[in-house]
């Protein structure tokens, strides 16, 4: 028996298109595979604190004991409470009682940045930066753009000195000064 040339070549034709169908599949399975990935993204939070609450009142500048020629001293600290660094404003804000009084005027404040909070003493050298000015005007914008890392603390003196021809009509009066911090993202 043998085999016509026709039907060889119709054999040798249908052997190579089967070779062929068959490793072009197996090519399209390796080159077909799938993954997938995924991710989770979440806000930061912006928060500072002066010592732990949002505004700081200035206890330790009790006005009402002060005379002329005398100064006080305290100190705050501002921590970055968030979770991304950020950069803060303080406002220096006054009350005085009673509303026409005279002795925010006869009172100089100095407001700088120190290391340690025993730095904060009547008789320790202003540090740098520093800010200035009188109990006078209702506010004070201090230390605009000031950067905090997250979880960092910065310590700021402030010091009060009650000029020494201050008038007796200040006799009585009082200002109470609050300390107010805003933070924003850097």
């Amino acid at each position: 028996m043998t085999m016509r040339a026709s039907r060889r070549a119709a054999l040798v034709v249908a052997s190579v298109v089967f070779l062929v169908g068959t490793s072009s599949g197996i090519s399209w399975a390796l080159w077909n595979v799938a993954a997938t990935t995924s991710a989770t993204v979440a806000a930061g939070t912006a928060s500072v604190t002066a010592n732990n609450s949002a505004a700081a009142t200035l206890t330790g500048l009790n006005t009402s004991t002060m005379g002329p020629g005398t100064a006080l001293t305290t100190s705050v600290s501002v921590t970055n409470t968030g979770t991304v660094a950020l950069t803060y404003d303080t406002v220096l804000a006054r009350t005085l009682v009673p509303t026409s009084a005279v002795i925010g005027e006869n009172i100089d404040f100095v407001v700088w940045v120190t290391g340690a909070t025993s730095n904060c003493t009547n008789a320790a050298a202003i540090g740098s930066p520093s800010w200035s000015g009188t109990f006078g005007p209702a506010s004070s914008t201090l230390g605009t753009g000031r950067g905090l890392a997250v979880g960092a603390t910065e310590i700021l003196c402030v010091r009060a000195t009650m000029k020494t021809a201050t008038p007796q009509a200040a006799q009585g009066q009082s200002v109470t000064t609050t300390l107010t911090f805003t933070g924003s993202t850097t």
